[in-house]
């Protein structure tokens, strides 16, 4: 802002600079860090609901479309070993989630 004002004043024209990635990085890890774990839960509380058979149903029909499709493009891995559970993103967030209390 000081500088927009010093060019302002100079008569020359202000040109804005973009922040570095490291720059983004840590103004997104600070505004994350300033959050309590709650506070964070509590924005996908209406995001995870209870799981029920239907669901499950559904996604399964999902996954074995999205198989098939990767499958026919010749893309399909077919050497994917287990997930460590330590690994597993989305059952980790789950997980944090349930912990908080939500």
């Amino acid at each position: 802002m000081a500088d927009h004002e010093a060019s302002t004043a100079d008569g020359k024209t202000f040109k804005l600079i973009a922040p570095s990635r490291d720059d983004v990085v840590e103004w997104v890890a600070s505004a994350w860090s300033d959050l309590t774990a709650d506070t964070i839960a509590n924005g996908f509380k209406g995001v995870i609901k209870e799981r029920s058979e239907k669901d499950d149903d559904v996604a399964l029909l999902q996954i074995d479309h999205v198989v098939e499709r990767l499958n026919n493009l010749g893309l399909l891995d077919k050497e994917v070993g287990e997930v460590a559970k330590d690994q597993d993103y989305v059952d980790c967030v789950v997980n944090s989630i349930k912990y908080a209390g939500v």
